[in-house]
């Protein structure tokens, strides 16, 4: 099984080639990473052509006018030529074993749909101690919706996902809004096997100014996402078996929750209370007791202290993005 690591960048030279040296040591003989430059101004593609360069057929870049990440993301797994792609932001890094973990995954576990680890966050890679390697201890779940009970965070970097079911599901949304990787972890949620590690297999930066909330600053966008999910979730495009509707609510409702507490929290109350309304009834129904009694207290705390914003109008259809493949 060979692996693509692909990373979207936008004018981030720097970043960029910290992610890709984070990479470079562990790829096997026929792994590669995808790089997808969405209309960089900065000097980034000179960066990036010094590695095409120096790692021919390793390193491989691609251009496009600026189109967000979903659509460079889904450029670069319509490059790739991996039986897995492993996901990477450009200002977050593979930790040493990263790469290791995901082959020991798929061959003990037989080609499981994703694989996943906890991660820790950095404002400078210093930070991040690499001097011992974690044990790799691993937990199978029959796919991704089956550890719903405790859903663990699944951001957009270090994840590892069979490339034949990202191209089945249609790869990733084209928004601008928040939400293309849960979008996608949810279509993909009833594909047989995901692998969860108990310890890092990367590691993410975030500034501290955000790394207790765990959430985007931008809070339109954060609303536009809780509204995209739980309309994709009405519509049945995360699964529509009734027993395991439980378990769908339980995965959407643990990113709009703390999605909604952070709208209350930063003056946004009238879009909190939207995506309260939005998801009582799963909430109830999941037994969310303090949830369901502390959002409108904190709403109505953060009405008195800032503005209040009505949701505006949304209306979300099915789309099919997909994820072009090139020509043999």
């Amino acid at each position: 099984m060979t692996i693509s690591v692909i990373i979207p960048t936008y004018n981030r030279a720097s970043d960029c080639a910290r992610a890709i040296d984070s990479c470079i040591d562990q790829l096997g003989e026929y792994d590669e990473i995808v790089v997808v430059d969405d209309g960089s101004t900065d000097n980034t593609l000179e960066v990036l052509q010094e590695y095409v360069d120096r790692l021919p057929g390793i390193v491989r870049v691609f251009r496009q006018e600026n189109a967000g990440v979903g659509v460079a993301r889904n450029t670069a797994i319509g490059e790739a030529l991996g039986d897995y792609i492993v996901l990477l932001d450009s200002d977050d890094i593979l930790l040493p074993w990263t790469l290791a973990r995901v082959r020991e995954a798929i061959e003990r576990f037989d080609n499981p749909a994703l694989i996943a680890g906890p991660t820790p966050f950095f404002e400078d890679p210093s930070e991040i101690d690499i001097s011992i390697v974690p044990e790799g201890g691993a937990s199978y779940y029959r796919d991704l919706l089956d550890c719903w009970k405790k859903p663990p965070y699944l951001p957009g970097s270090g994840v590892g996902v069979r490339r034949d079911l990202l191209e089945d599901v249609g790869g990733f949304f084209p928004h601008r809004h928040l939400g293309e990787d849960i979008d996608l972890y949810l279509k993909l949620g009833e594909k047989p096997g995901f692998v969860l590690y108990d310890s890092p297999i990367y590691a993410q930066y975030r500034p501290r100014s955000c790394a207790h909330t765990g959430i985007s600053q931008n809070p339109k966008s954060v609303y536009k996402s809780c509204r995209y999910l739980l309309e994709r979730l009405a519509l049945g495009d995360y699964g529509s078996l009734p027993t395991r509707a439980a378990q769908r609510a339980a995965w959407v409702t643990a990113t709009t929750r703390p999605s909604s507490l952070y709208l209350a929290k930063h003056g946004f109350p009238g879009l909190a209370m939207d995506v309260y309304k939005r998801t009582l009834l799963a909430n109830l129904r999941l037994g969310r007791v303090r949830y369901l009694l502390g959002l409108p207290l904190i709403a109505a705390v953060g009405a008195t202290r800032g503005q209040t914003e009505a949701p505006s109008p949304a209306k979300v259809t099915r789309t099919s993005p997909g994820v072009a493949r090139k020509a043999a």
